[in-house]
């Protein structure tokens, strides 16, 4: 059976809880309530992609532009025949004729001027055969990753031949005179046609070794990495050049 006391004192912690609430809602005070503990903290995600580069297409069919290639080919050989053919016929026909004649004789200026215009298709159709040479390169000959021993070689030899045709251009001493052209006007633009049609047949042989050098470039291991968050993004690229 519980003792006197203990009852006593139960009894009086009930009624200073009563009391307490009684209080309290007189006063219109509440007791407080705890504060929320704060959320914790989380840290913006984060991505991190591996970009790859496009996958290379491994025996892609050529075959029109080696057709292309080959017509071009074609065509600056011919251009080439024609140009030294027609550098032959101004030289020893129309500049003959015109060394043999006076400038008194009545068909003087037409002689003189059937030699002049006889120069532009020379010139041009060695520009020409250059320029299909030049743009048969790159369709011909197939991608490389590297460039060959080879295209160093004909890389080397339009050095050469470019350097010749430009030494013969510049040291080429011209007729001042245009009313009287002999022999030595006529052998002297001679040469200087000949130092442009080595010049034009030179440059194409340059083609080669830039071809395989910017094909090597572009056919470099590059690969990109992204870093993306929620403030920022990062892009970088790497690569062996």
């Amino acid at each position: 059976s519980p003792e006197p006391g203990a009852e006593t004192t139960t009894t009086a912690q009930t009624e200073t809880q009563v009391a307490a609430r009684e209080a309290e809602q007189q006063l219109g005070v509440r007791a407080l309530e705890p504060e929320p503990e704060p959320e914790p903290v989380v840290e913006p995600a984060v991505v991190v992609a591996e970009i790859a580069p496009p996958p290379v297409a491994r025996g892609a069919d050529h075959t029109a532009e080696n057709w292309v290639g080959a017509v071009a080919i074609t065509l600056g050989i011919g251009a080439y025949g024609a140009a030294w053919g027609l550098w032959d016929n101004r030289t020893n026909f129309y500049g003959r004729r015109l060394a043999a004649a006076e400038p008194t004789d009545v068909d003087y200026l037409s002689r003189q001027s059937a030699w002049i215009d006889a120069q532009l298709p020379v010139w041009g159709i060695a520009g020409a055969g250059a320029l299909l040479w030049t743009v048969a390169v790159p369709l011909t000959f197939g991608p490389d990753h590297e460039v060959p021993w080879w295209s160093w070689l004909l890389g080397g030899v339009g050095v050469v031949g470019s350097g010749v045709g430009i030494a013969v251009l510049a040291t080429t001493t011209l007729c001042t005179s245009a009313v009287e052209l002999d022999q030595p006007c006529v052998d002297a633009a001679a040469q200087q046609d000949l130092g442009f049609l080595v010049l034009a047949q030179s440059v194409p042989f340059l083609a080669f070794p830039i071809t395989h050098l910017v094909r090597a470039a572009s056919g470099s291991d590059v690969r990109a990495s992204a870093r993306i968050t929620s403030e920022q993004a990062v892009v970088s690229v790497g690569g062996v050049w």
